[in-house]
């Protein structure tokens, strides 16, 4: 997704520099020494030859001797100073990037469902991820080189002013072939830039996909079915194809800079001829002595070293502030606080109004919608059960993330427990819904902390929970109880839980969070139809009294519902209990007696 710079380079340049005063503010007084040490050393160089030539060329060995002391002492205060500078700013750049990192992360977990489920968000979050973890073409870490540009522009400009006014007591004419010179540079570099900007669009989908390769290689829940399955040298090939893309990339980049050094190199090897030329034609006239020819000389190229590097740092500054503006972005942009929508009061725990949605994939260049919710209207009671069932890719699970407050609706209102949700905080939806996904997340910890999921879990409420959920005898039977670690991939000491088991530990969760809404997502998917039908029982019974909706495609395990919704094409295309459906002969009804067909013979139709 290819989005236009919003922040100029003041906006960055004061957005980062605002978070290192705030994180380390004795590293401006790092930068402030590091402005004129730069120029003074620079200068006790030009003027150590001069004087060093003219006391070679009197014979005077004192005045050489304190030249010699005077320079030593010049060079020994500023090298060290910069060494000690160079690494305090090292350590402390190190804190300020990992206050970056600690902010990037905080926001990444706050980010709104849709946008960390779309590619275009996945590109814009990796786009800021990579200001703090991945190098540049040039191996810059942004975030980093980007307050050390700033110095050393301020640095260039105080640089060129002290050597232009030295170098104008000589010929100012000289002063003007450098400008042109670096101007010619400057555009070259510019083009460089631009060259970079524009393909960042290619190479992050690239770059995402070989991090994808890379991860599921080393994933402990995959490895098994790429050896089984032996689809390691399919998932190579990806990469290849992939690696050779980006590398297809970074060619025509080095090209070009190949092409464009090689100008530069030679417009700066030309004025070098001519200032000897020039300098000896004056020397020859006697308009300067020997001392002078080598001051003029050192001051002259080192003018032109300035004047390229304030160029190659404004270019650079320009260049990176690019990049800053992903970071920028990423972490001052976002959701935007809903406004507070007040409370209704009303018997229905859920309404939807002419409630719409679409899934939008795709480049600005090339974007698809889909609309998959279309105008849908129901109302759920408090403490009603109600069974969402239909065909694969009716819209089911989209409804569900949008009553948990994961999705925001296109259009239309979707109102939970008297909460408008595009008009409420999304933590305020969470905190109503209780739900069981299809595929149960698990923290590499505790059993208690995974059911809690807190770091200090209420130890009763959750031995009440594991007790409700059938889950007292695994448990019971694990030397460590509840405090039995979990996740294999993560901790040597871990157990594996079944699949059976990791739905109770689900089941546990949902009973210690409580909410006034629980929602099963397909949860027992992978249980025989009797089995999930079963789970489903047990989840009915332990939550008596509290608003449930259960989402299955097997129609027989919702028949207990006090209501079913049959979803078809996005809309409620019946809506009943199960006798009900049944005996309007609709698709509820043919769905119904396909299943149970098959369900007899021992095999399961998918709907």
């Amino acid at each position: 997704m290819d989005k236009k710079r919003k922040f100029g380079l003041t906006s960055n340049a004061a957005f980062i520099m605002t978070k290192i005063w705030k994180e380390q503010k004795s590293v401006f007084l790092l930068y402030i020494w590091t402005v004129p040490a730069l120029i003074l050393s620079r200068l006790a160089d030009s003027f150590f030859a001069k004087y060093t030539v003219s006391a070679v060329s009197a014979g005077d060995i004192r005045f050489l001797l304190a030249v010699v002391l005077a320079f030593a002492a010049v060079k020994l205060l500023i090298d060290g100073g910069n060494v000690l500078s160079s690494t305090l700013l090292k350590t402390k750049n190190f804190r300020v990037r990992a206050s970056f990192v600690k902010e990037f992360a905080a926001k990444y977990m706050s980010l709104p469902y849709e946008m960390i489920e779309s590619e275009a968000g996945q590109d814009e979050a990796q786009r800021a991820k990579n200001q703090l973890f991945a190098m540049n073409y040039n191996s810059e870490l942004c975030i980093e080189t980007f307050p050390s540009l700033i110095v050393a522009v301020i640095s260039g400009l105080l640089g060129v002013t002290v050597y232009a006014g030295i170098i104008s007591m000589l010929n100012p004419f000289i002063i003007i072939a450098l400008v042109v010179i670096c101007v010619t540079s400057f555009m070259l570099q510019r083009h460089l830039s631009r060259f970079d900007h524009e393909n960042k669009t290619e190479y992050i989908p690239i770059e995402r996909k070989i991090n994808y390769v890379s991860t599921e290689a080393r994933n402990f829940s995959s490895v098994k079915d790429i050896r089984m399955y032996g689809i390691s040298a399919w998932l190579n090939k990806i990469f290849e194809e992939q690696f050779g893309l980006w590398v297809k990339i970074w060619k025509r980049r080095s090209r070009l800079s190949a092409c464009f050094t090689i100008i530069t190199g030679t417009l700066n090897a030309l004025f070098r001829l001519g200032v000897y030329v020039f300098l000896f034609i004056e020397y020859y006239r006697g308009e300067i002595d020997v001392s002078d020819f080598v001051l003029y000389f050192s001051v002259i190229t080192g003018f032109n070293s300035w004047l390229n590097s304030l160029i190659s740092d404004v270019e650079g500054l320009n260049r990176i502030s690019y990049d800053i503006d992903d970071l920028h972005r990423f972490l001052t942009e976002g959701d935007k606080e809903p406004e507070e929508s007040g409370i209704e009061e009303t018997e229905n725990a859920i309404v939807a109004e002419d409630l719409r949605f679409s899934y939008t994939s795709g480049t600005d260049e090339g974007k698809e919608t889909k609309e998959v919710i279309r105008g849908m209207n129901f109302r759920i009671r408090d403490g009603e059960k109600i069974g969402i069932v239909g065909p694969n890719g009716s819209g089911k699970t989209t409804l569900v993330k949008l009553i948990c407050g994961l999705y925001t609706p296109d259009s239309g209102k979707l109102t939970v427990c008297g909460r408008d949700t595009a008009k409420t905080s999304r933590e305020e939806i969470y905190d109503l819904i209780a739900p069981v996904f299809q595929d149960v997340y698990m923290l590499p910890t505790t059993i208690e902390r995974n059911i809690a999921m807190t770091p200090s879990p209420d130890r009763s409420k959750t031995d009440e929970c594991i007790e409700k959920a059938g889950l007292s005898e695994k448990i019971g039977s694990l030397p460590e109880g509840a405090g039995t670690n979990i996740v294999k991939s993560v901790r040597e000491d871990a157990v594996a839980l079944s699949g059976g088991e990791t739905q109770k530990l689900a089941l546990a969760r949902a009973l210690y969070k409580g909410g006034r809404v629980l929602i099963l997502d397909e949860p027992t998917a992978a249980l025989d139809p009797l089995a999930e039908s079963e789970m489903y029982r047990k989840y009915s019974e332990l939550t008596e009294g509290v608003t449930s909706i259960f989402i299955s495609h097997r129609l027989a395990s919702t028949r207990f519902c006090d209501r079913i919704f049959l979803i078809d094409r996005g809309v409620i295309a019946e809506e009943g209990t199960h006798d009900e459906l049944m005996a309007q002969g609709g698709k509820y009804a043919t769905m119904f007696e396909v299943q149970s067909r098959y369900y007899k013979d021992g095999t399961e139709a998918e709907t």
